[in-house]
C-alpha cells in the first residue's frame, strides 16, 4: 500500500500446520539391542509421526520509504515488526 510522502506499507505471511513428530523413548524397549525405540502409551508402542506439534503463525509488517540519489542510486530505509 502506497501511503501520502512515498511512503509504503507491505506485509509478509507464514502459516504452517502442525509438523508431524515421533516420541521416542531413549531405551530400549523391545530388547534388539537399540536404544532409540519408540514410547509405549497406554501399553502400545507408539506409530512414526503419530504426534503434532504446534501450528505456526507470523505475520510481518514493514514500513519504507524509497529515497534516490541521482539516476542510478537509491537508499530505502525500513522499520520492521513481526506478530506470532
Amino acid at each position: 500500500m502506497h501511503l501520502p510522502g512515498k511512503i509504503d506499507v507491505s506485509t509478509l505471511s507464514q502459516f504452517e500446520s502442525a509438523r508431524p513428530y515421533t516420541l521416542g523413548t531413549g531405551t530400549d524397549i523391545n530388547g534388539d539391542g537399540v536404544g532409540n525405540d519408540r514410547a509405549v502409551v497406554n501399553g502400545r508402542q507408539t506409530t512414526l509421526d503419530e504426534f503434532r506439534g504446534t501450528p505456526f503463525a507470523q505475520i510481518d509488517l514493514r514500513i519504507s520509504r524509497n529515497f534516490k540519489f541521482g539516476e542510478h542510486m537509491g537508499l530505502r530505509p525500513f522499520a520492521s515488526s513481526s506478530t506470532c
